[in-house]
């Protein structure tokens, strides 16, 4: 089962997380417009209040998805949503914060929060990878609670796990290895 989560972005990355807000829910099996990923403004109606429902959307959500970027290093409502999905990760070590990393520029995830460095972001920065690192991200969000440490390697930026649960030899493509367990290609 998927847990919620909280997408928090500018108003500037509106196109591209509303493109990864589709492919999130399109390949977690998630109803389009359902509430499991909280994604302002499609989840509130009009003429919510803002912060209440952004403040009940990161307590009840321990998934917390961040896009980082130029324009998000300079949002305020960035800096708070992240804020808080620390203080409450802190609170219960069990919570996952995955930045989104969209821009080259990694001074943009300090600027939001230096804490932020302490985890490792899935990186879309690449032209073409955009893919790989959703199934990647695809793949640690229907499994939250059972990545182990022991079940995983690091390869460049990015963990793994070192086979399928069914068995599989060495990996030979980690984007395709992925991309084809997530997917089911």
């Amino acid at each position: 089962m998927v847990q919620r989560m909280f997408l928090s972005y500018c108003d500037e990355d509106r196109v591209w997380c509303q493109r990864l807000h589709t492919d999130l829910c399109r390949h977690l099996g998630l109803a389009r417009h359902g509430n499991v990923i909280y994604f302002a403004p499609r989840s509130n109606l009009p003429g919510d209040a803002w912060s209440p429902h952004l403040q009940a959307a990161l307590t009840e959500s321990p998934i917390f998805l961040i896009a980082i970027s130029r324009a998000a290093a300079a949002s305020s409502w960035v800096r708070v949503e992240a804020e808080r999905a620390l203080q409450l990760k802190r609170a219960n070590p069990q919570r996952l914060i995955i930045p989104l990393l969209t821009t080259w520029d990694k001074s943009h995830l300090y600027a939001i929060n230096r804490e932020l460095e302490n985890y490792q972001y899935a990186d879309f920065r690449e032209e073409g990878m955009y893919e790989q690192t959703l199934a990647t991200l695809v793949y640690v969000l229907k499994r939250p609670q059972t990545l182990l440490e022991s079940e995983r390697t690091r390869i460049g930026a990015t963990w793994i796990p070192l086979q399928k649960p069914t068995g599989i030899r060495a990996i030979e493509s980690i984007g395709g290895f992925i991309k084809d367990m997530v997917m089911g290609e």
